[in-house]
């Protein structure tokens, strides 16, 4: 599914598929989908809005905001909207997906840029075999060339013999 955010343009946190909910846990932090409904009030049920590949800091925009943490350091909702809804063209910025985690945007743009780079390379070794046939298709008429004359000459040379034994 195509994000609900298209308004924005690319570059928004509010639908790259980077955003997401950091969820800190004894057991270690978890980076999940931020939800539809998260993405369009800011208000974050669990977790902290976080840019998973940490091309923004979004706490740090918010405080720059002038608006005090509430509850257990998490900014208001009307804040952190701000945040994520602030048209910046991040060049690292992907589309959301619904119901992709930040991980597996991340996955599916490293997949993508890895078949980009294969495809560059083909294309390269295509135009470089193209490029080497030319090459030797001048080589092989330069041969054919020299191995006519050869030919013509001992061609001419076999005449004249022919033409001086019958004198």
């Amino acid at each position: 599914m195509v994000s609900a955010f298209t308004d924005f343009g690319t570059g928004s946190c509010v639908n790259c598929g980077f955003l997401s909910s950091l969820q800190l846990g004894r057991g270690g932090d978890v980076f999940a989908e931020v939800t539809i409904s998260e993405r369009g009030n800011g208000d974050m049920q669990s977790g902290y809005l976080h840019c998973f590949v940490r091309a923004a800091n979004l706490h740090g925009e918010a405080k720059e905001l002038g608006e005090p943490p509430v509850g257990a350091g998490n900014y208001a909702a009307g804040v952190m909207r701000t945040v994520i809804e602030k048209g910046r063209q991040c060049e690292r910025w992907y589309p959301w997906q619904e119901g992709f985690t930040p991980k597996e945007h991340l996955e599916e743009r490293r997949a993508l840029e890895t078949e980009d780079r294969r495809r560059t390379w083909e294309r390269e070794r295509e135009d470089e075999r193209r490029e080497w046939e030319k090459v030797q298709q001048g080589e092989r008429r330069k041969f054919d060339i020299a191995l006519g004359a050869v030919v013509a000459i001992l061609a001419l040379a076999e005449i004249i013999a022919t033409v001086i034994g019958l004198l």
